[in-house]
């Protein structure tokens, strides 16, 4: 669900489709604080990262379109609340063997995470201390390199009549000015709630650093976390995480949860937008391609999103829909098996 509907050409993606993680190392939690200095541009004060909201931040519906909810524990599938659709076809126990799954791809937002944990902490710390982070790191080769995918996303976006684009400053002006550019256009694409592999690699290193220092913590059903330990208990089946959010911050998500640990151990593989869209057909083929498996009728795909259950439907995968608290409704004749709960599926 990281954290849809814009994606960058591919002539803008430069990273890697998926990765691999052979063993999951705990990420250092050593730093005290995560606080960062601004004196590489000679300013006379420290510009702490803030989890706070922004009065600008889109609601906790924004992925969908829907208005923000309440209680994300308020509503079950079949009661109409909350936004969840009603009169669903939901699965009453989904057998993976039985359907011959040798693997489970999974969405975040709204199918293994709350939307509430991306919509109202991961973005606002992200929009939130987007300047300390630039500030802070300007000068190091990562962020030059993140500077860069962000000028060409940018220059896209200029060319393509963005409202929101502001035009950066050439590397010859002044650190601070280029700087200030650079925010004004990654808070603008956060609030636009923009799927952009330049702007997700971006949030990816400032979460980290909210994750270094404690102040953020995964989200994860604890259905879910169950059924990862359950399904790879068993060896018939491995388990793979497909967001548009960079594989960084999806490590990030499972490797520091806040109820269960590190989750990373159960997962075999990440994929991000830089395999496709996520509504495109052509990602789901590129996805099997990758995981080896004789047909993609082999790969099940959950997901809360209708649009993405249908390019995946259509590259052939085996496709449940999610019914969480405060996902958006779906169509009346979306044609697809649901679940509200992990449990209910069996190996």
């Amino acid at each position: 669900m990281f954290l849809l509907p814009l994606v960058a050409s591919t002539s803008i993606s430069r990273s890697g489709c998926f990765s691999f993680f052979p063993d999951a190392d705990a990420i250092p939690r050593s730093r005290n604080s995560t606080s960062l200095s601004s004196s590489s541009r000679g300013r006379q004060r420290r510009l702490e990262l803030r989890l706070q909201p922004s009065s600008t931040s889109p609601p906790v519906g924004h992925r969908h379109g829907q208005q923000q909810h309440g209680s994300m524990g308020a509503a079950r599938a079949g009661n109409g609340g909350d936004g969840i659709a009603t009169n669903l076809p939901e699965a009453d126990d989904y057998c993976l063997t039985a359907r011959d799954i040798r693997c489970v791809v999974l969405d975040i937002e709204g199918t293994t995470t709350p939307i509430p944990f991306v919509a109202d902490v991961l973005f606002p710390y992200a929009r939130s201390n987007v300047l300390a982070y630039l500030v802070d790191t300007y000068r190091t080769r990562q962020t030059m390199d993140d500077v860069a995918f962000l000028r060409a996303q940018i220059d896209q976006d200029l060319a393509d009549g963005v409202p929101s684009a502001v035009l950066v400053p050439p590397p010859s002006a002044p650190e601070e000015e280029v700087i200030d550019a650079l925010v004004a256009n990654v808070e603008a694409m956060i609030d636009a709630d923009r799927k952009l592999p330049a702007l997700k690699q971006l949030q990816g290193r400032i979460w980290r650093l909210g994750f270094e220092g404690g102040e953020i913590q995964g989200v994860v059903y604890d259905d879910v976390a169950e059924a990862l330990a359950r399904w790879h208990g068993t060896g018939a089946v491995r388990s793979y995480i497909y967001s548009s959010g960079s594989r960084e911050a999806q490590r990030l998500i499972f490797g520091n949860t806040e109820a269960h640990g590190d989750l990373r151990r159960y997962l075999s593989a990440f994929f991000d937008t830089s395999v496709g869209g996520k509504r495109e057909p052509r990602s789901y083929y590129e996805i099997w391609q990758t995981l080896g498996v004789d047909s993609p009728s082999q790969i099940l795909f959950l997901t809360d999103v209708y649009q993405e259950a249908t390019a995946a439907r259509d590259a052939g995968f085996e496709v449940l829909i999610s019914i969480r608290p405060g996902n958006a409704p779906l169509p009346d004749d979306h044609g697809f098996q649901t679940i509200t709960s992990f449990a209910q599926i069996s190996v």
